[in-house]
């Protein structure tokens, strides 16, 4: 039985379906099982195949890649969907019909291998939620389990499970995450309020995980710090959120 997670890919252009297919190959742990430059034919042979992750082009004659992702979303075993476009414009629609990923052409293996790494990564169940199309409840479950970003190598989903911390800086956030680090521009109240289930404020400019935390130690400075499970990094804790953090270190060790 293999462990590789077997990939379709849908564009109508000869030399872009190869040039991926060479990038999804040369990647460990992928194979490409099936190459498409017709959209209907890739809906019906996509039902049959059942890969795990689907690559789609978008600008194509006859049905696009937006319409493709449509139908296939709503399969019994529906791929993971990672859009591939010279455009950037169709994010939302994209989003709106089960995209996990969105990477701007041309795209470069690194941009690649983090797009299939981050959608191999998301459950079932959340493909699931993604596939029940236009639904609100199913857009605020999703909401939930992944973070939707764009950054310079286009849209991408970060898994809220990836996730080690969030860092402020002036009107910049940087996500820490086991796919490296994203700077986004929200707010980390608003983050707190959304996910508190999930991370804790230990400073003013920083959110943690709290499943991720290992250890509370001193900083160089004689303050506190918290170490964090298979980082080399640390994160300061303020007076303020000294006492808070304890307790989440009591509930963690009972």
């Amino acid at each position: 039985m293999t462990d590789q997670l077997s990939v379709v890919i849908l564009d109508d252009e000869a030399l872009a379906r190869e040039r991926l297919f060479r990038l999804v190959e040369a990647l460990r742990g992928y194979s490409v099982v099936a190459s498409f430059s017709d959209g209907l034919e890739a809906v019906a042979q996509i039902e049959l195949l059942k890969p795990d992750l689907a690559l789609l082009d978008i600008s194509m004659p006859g049905i696009n890649g937006i319409e493709v992702a449509k139908h296939i979303s709503t399969f019994e075993h529906a791929p993971a969907i990672v859009f591939c476009t010279a455009f950037d414009e169709y994010a939302i629609q994209a989003f709106d019909a089960g995209a996990v990923g969105y990477i701007l052409k041309p795209v470069r293996s690194e941009k690649l291998s983090k797009a299939l790494e981050s959608a191999s990564r998301l459950s079932k169940l959340q493909l699931s939620q993604i596939s029940v199309q236009q639904s609100s409840a199913t857009s605020e479950a999703l909401d939930q389990e992944c973070l939707r970003v764009k950054s310079q190598r286009g849209i991408q989903i970060i898994p809220m499970a990836d996730i080690i911390c969030f860092v402020a800086d002036g009107k910049y956030i940087t996500v820490k995450h086991r796919g490296g680090d994203t700077l986004i521009e929200d707010s980390l109240a608003a983050l707190e309020e959304q996910h508190a289930s999930l991370f804790t404020r230990c400073h003013r400019s920083a959110l943690v995980r709290i499943d991720a935390i290992s250890g509370l130690g001193r900083a160089t400075d004689g303050g506190h710090c918290l170490s964090l499970s298979g980082q080399s990094y640390t994160l300061p804790i303020s007076r303020r959120h000294l006492a808070d953090i304890r307790e989440v270190l009591l509930g963690q060790d009972g």
